[in-house]
């Protein structure tokens, strides 16, 4: 590994630290307040669920958006090569991803532990490994997958915001949101869904495998980026 790469990394992991401390700082005490709040109703009719994973989604998702404008065009004038950057951006991407995954699989391990003990029986977790089995490992896979494709989707709208501007990153984004509207009046997400639980795991592999693919993609967007925006 090249010290440039060694130096973007570097880079990239003192720069998000003040935005994951104050996430995780967040997440944690609304965790806290949520078990705090159950165990107090604990003997009142009602059932509270807690997801760890979905806001770290959002996290994901914003961040891999918000990269692309204020990093790319410092790392440029610094004198960055495009390659070392499409390299960092990516080993950045998957190291992120897998701690935030671990960390969430234990925390929320760690939460069952106190609600067991605590015999809070009106507080579960949701997540999507429940669908196929509720294992720290299953939950760590989904996790680091779903975290990824967020990060990889987001950069690359990033990128076409960036490279072409309000109005063609606008109606690729809006094209995009159609679709998805358009899928749900079709029942096309229900059929997905369906899909996803018949494929049982394997589906979290393939969607790896195709974040790679769109990750590697990107690269179209990045060989000839400058610092001016389109």
């Amino acid at each position: 590994m090249s010290n440039q790469i060694r130096g973007l990394l570097f880079y990239f992991s003192t720069h998000m630290k003040r935005a994951f401390i104050i996430f995780w700082s967040i997440l944690l005490a609304i965790l806290v307040i949520s078990l705090v709040a159950s165990y107090i109703l604990k003997n009142q009719d009602g059932f509270m669920t807690f997801s760890i994973s979905i806001p770290i989604y959002f996290f994901c998702t914003v961040y891999g958006f918000t990269i692309v404008n204020k990093w790319i065009p410092y790392f440029l004038k610094v004198g960055a090569t495009r390659k070392n950057i499409f390299i960092s951006i990516g080993l950045f991407f998957g190291g992120v991803s897998a701690v935030l995954a671990l960390l969430a699989s234990l925390l929320q391990s760690i939460a069952n532990v106190f609600v067991d003990q605590l015999k809070i029986d009106i507080f579960s977790f949701i997540h999507l490994s429940m669908l196929f089995e509720d294992t720290w490992y299953f939950r760590f896979i989904i996790d680091f997958t779903m975290m990824l494709a967020a990060f990889t989707f987001m950069f690359i709208i990033g990128l076409l915001f960036y490279k072409y501007g309000l109005v063609i990153g606008g109606i690729v984004l809006g094209s995009l949101f159609f679709c998805l509207i358009f899928s749900v009046f079709k029942g096309w997400i229900l059929s997905l869904g369906q899909y996803i639980v018949k494929s049982d795991f394997h589906i979290f592999w393939q969607l790896a495998l195709l974040t790679i693919v769109l990750y590697a993609l990107s690269w179209l967007f990045l060989r000839r980026i400058t610092t001016v925006r389109g």
